[in-house]
């Protein structure tokens, strides 16, 4: 018992007593975290809504467009309306089914894939930056700023479509400079998971990442089918300019979130209504602590050989444990499939001779597979791993966990290409979302090989990694595609077999990192 909990026992109070009760306090504290996480998921709701509702309505205007000045030239008979009767867009110019040739997929392929590209550019740029600001003048500001940016890249595309006979539709492209306002969506969501984690307790923190995980996978499953009917009824121009406001919601409710930097000190020391000791970690938001304690003159150092010094001191992990750096390196993969993720529309249109709006209905099959995938599959298999009979420590049953994971990507996705009919390719895409555990289950038992310190360096390398991995696998993808397109037949699935060689080579590393025998350990009984 301490001091504080026996002179409450006794009734008693001395002059350095909290002046609440720490049980009251505690109380205080997880009203106020629960207050800042309903918004922070309210957040996350409506950004994810809005994404997912404008996509495929952006993606039909996009090829809209690009078929009406492909037949402008190449066919004019298949011209509908002139242009001087067309609409925003050019919705209804031309028949949706002759927008599936050949050459008009291959330029939105080629669009669509420097677009992710260019959009990666300002995240992989700020990342660092943003980062460091953010924990010395706190996170709501930035995040602000890059959730607003990451609007504008969506908005400006449809700004381009809607005035398209004034703008060359490479255009769209120029969205990328909103991205420099703060990074971007890749900013803004590297400062909500830590948001998130400055609030929850560590307790807690893990089930929350997974229930905004379920939460996006809910948007994902709902949003697709609601964009299909709408477009089915009306124009593509409303499920897109429903989703714009959607994410502007998302940023007026980010607003309303109170700042998190030092949440927890903050609010103690405000229901304790005392100050906080000064001097800390918190004084030095750095994230090395191996500075602490440095005598000032030291500190006097040249600004080339101060940022010489932190660069190699944040890279010291990967020398330590070849292991760190094979893991790392394993997420280049992950942003390949994430890319191809978004070629599935495009490919199902086109291969299965579907609309838009019926290629958005099969994609949906992945992610009903995969929102069971988080809130039931993985929990339960999780927990009977950890038991017995077979009592695996957590760091081993993420391992077993991740190489099942790669093995069922691989395997998905190439049957994803392979696949000549619907129901064939639902079926695969239903295998590969059960490998979309990859990612959570590799930073899970990255982590584990790692001290506490190093983790925060290790994940702002994963996410340099996934940035440049996006970067090259969008265009690449999309040449691949194009190729496909040329060979004709079943190679118009070439991208998916490549994603699956790539997964299937990254299988092969989870398989050579293994545990060491004195990281081998069973659960405990709970």
């Amino acid at each position: 018992m301490t001091g504080h909990q026996a002179d409450a026992a006794r009734g008693e109070h001395r002059e350095d007593s909290p002046l609440i009760a720490p049980d009251v306090r505690d109380k205080r504290l997880d009203k106020r975290a629960n207050e800042a996480l309903l918004i922070l998921t309210v957040v996350v709701l409506f950004v994810a809504l809005g994404d997912e509702l404008l996509d495929s309505p952006m993606t039909r205007i996009t090829e809209a467009v690009i078929c009406y000045r492909h037949y402008e030239h190449a066919d004019p008979s298949k011209l509908l309306i002139g242009r001087d009767g067309i609409g925003p867009g050019a919705i209804g110019g031309v028949d949706e089914r002759h927008c599936k040739a050949d050459a008009v997929q291959s330029e939105l392929a080629l669009l669509r894939g420097w677009q992710y590209s260019f959009d990666s550019i300002p995240g992989l740029l700020l990342a660092v930056p943003i980062g460091w600001a953010a924990d010395r003048y706190g996170r709501k500001p930035f995040g602000l700023v890059a959730l607003a940016g990451f609007v504008l890249q969506g908005a400006w595309p449809q700004f381009v479509t809607w005035f398209w006979q004034a703008f060359d539709i490479r255009a769209v492209w120029l969205s990328t400079f909103s991205g420099l306002m703060a990074g971007g969506i890749d900013v803004a969501n590297t400062l909500f998971f830590v948001m998130v984690s400055d609030v929850a307790s560590e307790a807690r923190r893990a089930d929350i990442f997974f229930q905004m995980g379920a939460f996006g996978l809910g948007a994902m499953l709902t949003m697709p089918p609601l964009s299909a009917w709408l477009m089915q009824i009306s124009s593509p121009w409303i499920p897109a300019l429903m989703g714009t406001m959607l994410k502007v919601a998302g940023v007026v409710a980010l607003s309303f979130c109170p700042e998190t930097l030092c949440f927890h000190d903050k609010q103690s020391e405000a229901s304790l209504g005392q100050p906080q000791p000064s001097g800390g970690s918190n004084d030095n938001n750095d994230g090395d602590h191996d500075n602490d304690g440095m005598h000032p003159s030291s500190r006097k150092q040249g600004w080339k050989g101060s940022w010489l010094d932190k660069l190699g001191e944040s890279v010291t992990f990967l020398r330590n444990d070849w292991r760190v750096a094979a893991l790392i390196v394993v997420f280049f993969g992950h942003a390949l499939v994430g890319r191809g993720r978004l070629l599935v529309l495009q490919y199902a249109s086109r291969r299965y001779s579907l609309s838009i709006s019926e290629a958005t209905l099969l994609s949906t099959a992945r992610t009903v597979v995969m929102f069971l995938l988080y809130l039931a599959i993985f929990p339960c298999i999780s927990k009977f791993m950890m038991r017995r009979p077979l009592a695996m420590s957590a760091q081993k049953k993420d391992l077993y966990l991740a190489r099942a994971s790669y093995i069922l990507s691989s395997v998905g996705w190439s049957l994803v290409g392979a696949a000549p009919n619907i129901p064939l390719a639902a079926v695969s895409l239903g295998i590969a979302a059960l490998g979309q555990g990859t990612t959570l289950l590799t930073r899970s038992f990255l982590a584990s090989l790692l001290p506490p310190h190093q983790i925060a360096r290790a994940y702002s390398l994963i996410s340099v990694v996934e940035m440049v991995g996006g970067m090259l696998g969008s265009p690449a993808l999309a040449a691949i595609f194009a190729h496909g397109l040329s060979l004709g037949g079943q190679w118009i699935g070439l991208p998916f077999f490549v994603i699956g060689l790539v997964s299937a080579a990254f299988t092969l590393v989870m398989f050579a990192v293994g545990l060491r025998r004195n990281e081998i350990g069973c659960a405990e009984e709970t």
